[in-house]
């Protein structure tokens, strides 16, 4: 009876351990996820159009900031052209940002041990 009661007072003292450990670490994570997005928020990531006639930037956090075309580009009066370059510079830009956010957010789950891997 008494030899239950240890392993029981035993597996509660690990779970609880487990528990704790599990909290300090979705605090951690938390705090470095609000600077992470606040670092990102002030990151700027530009991709151009396949002509470099137009250049777009979001945050590192995808929100967009600004698009700028060329004179080049609308002296040549083709609005399907222009179209096209903006698409490809809004499109490559959002995923640049992405991607930076995803790799970021990975590295701070990693420093955790948060990764899938374990």
């Amino acid at each position: 009876m008494v030899s239950k009661f240890i392993m029981q007072t035993q597996q509660k003292s690990t779970n609880d351990d487990d528990w704790n450990r599990a909290l300090e670490k979705a605090e951690l994570f938390s705090q470095y996820n609000q600077q992470l997005q606040q670092q990102l928020s002030q990151t700027r990531v530009r991709a151009q159009s396949m002509d470099g006639l137009v250049v777009a930037q979001y945050t590192g956090n995808q929100v967009p900031c600004s698009v700028q075309v060329d004179e080049k580009l609308v002296e040549k009066g083709n609005v399907e052209m222009i179209s096209k370059a903006i698409t490809e510079a809004v499109v490559g830009a959002y995923e640049a940002s992405l991607a930076l956010s995803l790799k970021e957010m990975a590295s701070v789950a990693k420093s955790l041990g948060l990764n899938n891997n374990t």
